[in-house]
């Protein structure tokens, strides 16, 4: 396995140092894609992934990730597949942090994301508020998330109330149900977190804002998207949007 990246900048990815694949990362990138954007197998670098290779790259069986048909925060009312938001924590320095993240399911986007010293109510309504407002606050979504103290508080749902969406939770102990979060988390964790953790919560911020914009969002392929990554994804989607609307 490659030498292990994490911890690096988005500007050491960006500028083309990403030679290096993080360690513990999945099939999606434990294969250096070629340029382009894969689809297929045979749009890989190197031997295509194999069951074996699979394994040893960390890939979790079989399960179902919800579907979503167009941007938007979560999921429309009318698709069958939930999702929305999460929380984990992370060692900064003398203490734990807590980071509360937002995202968009059609193309595995993060937007919105906020970290902090206490995992209260606020610390999700602060992150609720950035993915609202970056997504053009759009109407008629969905958010989906466990059942923490800190999505079942009232300031929290109050918050979902004023913003028109409506709200779904996790079945009690299964994280299943929110398997995109987790997923990302893991990804996170795996690819980009130190192993002893940030020197400060600062530290902590400006690395996952790097993660999820420079890197995550703009250049790690994911299966979902055919292989594209999350901006890539969404450009696509509203440049084929824009060409049917010429068309009707």
């Amino acid at each position: 396995m490659p030498a292990d990246k994490r911890g690096a900048s988005a500007e050491q990815w960006l500028s083309g140092s990403q030679d290096s694949c993080c360690r513990g990362n999945g099939t999606r990138t434990a294969f250096e894609p070629l340029p382009g954007g894969p689809t297929d197998e045979s749009a890989w670098s190197g031997e295509p992934p194999t069951a074996e290779t699979a394994v040893q790259a960390g890939k979790a069986g079989p399960y179902s990730y919800c579907q979503s048909s167009e941007p938007g925060i979560c999921c429309r009312f009318t698709e069958p597949g939930l999702g929305g938001g999460d929380i984990t924590y992370l060692w900064s320095g003398k203490r734990w942090a807590y980071l509360a993240v937002v995202m968009d399911l059609f193309a595995r986007k993060p937007v919105g994301w906020a970290l902090s010293l206490s995992p209260d109510s606020a610390l999700v309504k602060k992150a609720l508020t950035l993915a609202f407002e970056s997504r053009g606050k759009p109407k008629g979504v969905m958010f989906h998330s466990d059942q923490g103290c800190q999505y079942t508080s009232l300031s929290f749902r109050q918050q979902l109330w004023r913003y028109q969406m409506t709200q779904s939770m996790s079945r009690r102990g299964n994280c299943w149900d929110n398997s995109p979060m987790e997923r990302f988390f893991r990804s996170l964790k795996t690819e980009w977190v130190p192993e002893a953790g940030y020197p400060s919560a600062e530290e902590a911020k400006q690395a996952i804002t790097d993660y999820i914009i420079g890197y995550y969002s703009q250049v790690r392929p994911h299966t979902h998207n055919g292989g594209l990554a999350p901006n890539s994804a969404n450009a696509q989607y509203w440049n084929d949007y824009k060409t049917v609307a010429k068309k009707t």
